[in-house]
């Protein structure tokens, strides 16, 4: 893909993510169209596109899907996203898997969520970063509500230890 068609897919993903909530957008169609023809042009044997990096693209494209409020897009990309994210990202990884499992908990998949939750701490453990903070007191206050799920309850221990070694 040429560099040219990348800017096209980022320019209608972030010409998305511009569009007020509530709002009724008469090319969205015709957007998006251009950014999945000009995606599905890519070579997939390239780890970037256009010199966008593929992870981080997806990552947009997720983001995009879950301000039209398309949950299960969004997540599918997520998870596509982390999958093409580099190992040594560890900072981008740690902040999409706590995207994911947030994102997941609103789409009601408790268990799924919980199981991404787990690969954030993984990474938060080893990481200190504010960013991670922040979903580390989000992941906390958002399980609290669902303490009586078997999956919550799993994770209750290993949390409270990554507090005590974060305090």
């Amino acid at each position: 893909m040429s560099e040219e068609t990348a800017h096209v897919c980022v320019g209608a993903a972030f010409r998305l993510l511009s569009h007020q909530e509530g709002e009724v957008c008469p090319g969205l169609l015709d957007i998006r169209g251009e950014t999945e023809s000009a995606l599905s042009k890519a070579d997939s044997r390239r780890e970037s596109i256009g010199g966008y990096d593929q992870s981080a693209y997806l990552f947009h494209v997720s983001h995009v899907h879950y301000e039209n409020r398309e949950l299960g897009d969004s997540i599918k990309a997520m998870k596509q996203s982390i999958k093409t994210m580099p190992l040594q990202e560890r900072q981008g990884r740690l902040h999409a898997n706590a995207v994911l499992a947030q994102r997941q908990f609103e789409f009601g998949h408790i268990e799924e969520s919980c199981a991404s939750w787990e690969t954030f701490l993984n990474d938060y453990m080893v990481l200190s970063t504010a960013r991670g903070d922040e979903h580390f007191d989000k992941m906390r206050k958002s399980l609290a509500r669902h303490r009586d799920s078997r999956a919550v309850r799993g994770m209750s221990d290993r949390i409270r230890l990554v507090a005590a070694m974060k305090a």
